[in-house]
């Protein structure tokens, strides 16, 4: 959840105090404080960037989880073929475990760098 400090106008990811001036941090998931404190551009694109870049993290795991998944299904076919089949299904399933996360991981950048503009 994404929170505002009420006197500093900075925006956290949790807590309930401000580290840098110690006053509430106000949750912005709450209407009444969208409505008095969502009208200033750069507060409005600051929350957004925290929310791209949470978007951004479960890109690059969920590119993780699959690629893992990918491989264990790889290994197993692998392990009932013969011959040559078997070393393609290993290093196939390496390689789409290895490119899975990179592709989360790049899509996951490329959320974060987006403008709000562009969302």
């Amino acid at each position: 959840m994404v929170k505002v400090c009420r006197d500093c106008k900075e925006t956290f990811s949790g807590g309930n105090r401000c580290p840098e001036c110690g006053a509430p941090l106000l949750d912005v998931a709450d209407p009444e404080v969208r409505r008095t404190y969502l009208e200033d551009p750069d507060l409005v694109y600051s929350i957004r960037y925290l929310y791209n870049a949470r978007r951004g993290m479960v890109l690059m795991f969920l590119g993780i989880l699959l690629g893992l998944t990918v491989l264990f299904a790889a290994v197993q076919q692998g392990f009932f073929a013969e011959g040559i089949l078997r070393w393609l299904w290993y290093f196939g399933g390496g390689a789409v475990a290895l490119a899975l996360p990179v592709l989360g991981f790049l899509l996951g950048s490329r959320v974060v760098q987006s403008t709000p503009t562009e969302l």
